[in-house]
């Protein structure tokens, strides 16, 4: 009976440990969160806090690429259209100088 009593006690202390061990760590992870969430920037606010200017901001940005976008879309089609009036333009001046091209037909009238 005594050795069951001991070994409970044993056992007992055993486990006590282990949850102070457990809760040193827990305590531990809890200040480092603590330290990593108390930074603050220059003007005072959490660096882990996002502010509504900089939200905005970051939506305005989003819109100008949009923005941007579409203005470079633009001027690729307009490049394309030039390119092809130039391609034209360069055809018909070398069918010219090689006098294969058909005179343009009178005006109905």
């Amino acid at each position: 009976m005594l050795l069951l009593a001991q070994i409970s006690i044993g056992v007992g202390l055993l486990l006590l440990g282990a949850l102070v061990g457990m809760l040193v760590r827990t305590s531990r992870v809890v200040d480092r969160l603590w330290e990593i969430h108390n930074v603050r920037g220059r003007d005072g606010v959490p660096v882990w806090y996002v502010r509504e200017s900089l939200e905005d901001q970051i939506g305005n940005l989003a819109h100008s690429i949009d923005k941007l976008g579409g203005a470079v879309e633009h001027v690729c089609s307009t490049s394309q259209g030039t390119q092809n009036l130039v391609l034209r333009l360069l055809d018909r001046e070398e069918r010219d100088r090689a006098g294969t091209r058909k005179p343009a037909p009178e005006p109905a009238t």
